[in-house]
């Protein structure tokens, strides 16, 4: 009996885990060299907004998201990205990796 409950405790835990989205990619510039340390920030459903560094090897991750549609936006010091991006987000992992440009002076 306790082995049954606490399969089915096991299976609505992974059945709630997978209708979250994970967004995560890297951030570099035009030439490809990875940018660490940039400001990425992540705007959705209800108004949510939420920012996060690149880590050392330049990598991303925001994680318990809401299915839905997001804008991310990144930046460094004297970089940016052209334009948001625009990404529909479904439950599971998706991957989006980030160009930043050189600022115009």
């Amino acid at each position: 009996m306790k082995k049954l409950a606490l399969f089915v405790l096991l299976a609505a835990a992974e059945s709630l885990l997978a209708q979250t989205a994970t967004l995560r990619g890297v951030v570099a510039d035009e030439s490809g060299a990875i940018i660490p340390k940039a400001n990425v920030v992540l705007k959705g459903p209800g108004g949510l907004t939420n920012n996060v560094l690149a880590g050392d090897d330049g990598s991303y991750t925001f994680t318990g998201l809401t299915p839905g549609n997001y804008t991310v936006e990144a930046a460094a010091p004297e970089l940016t990205l052209p334009e948001p991006q625009k990404i529909s987000l479904g439950a599971g992992v998706q991957t989006l990796n980030l160009r930043l440009q050189h600022n115009a002076i």
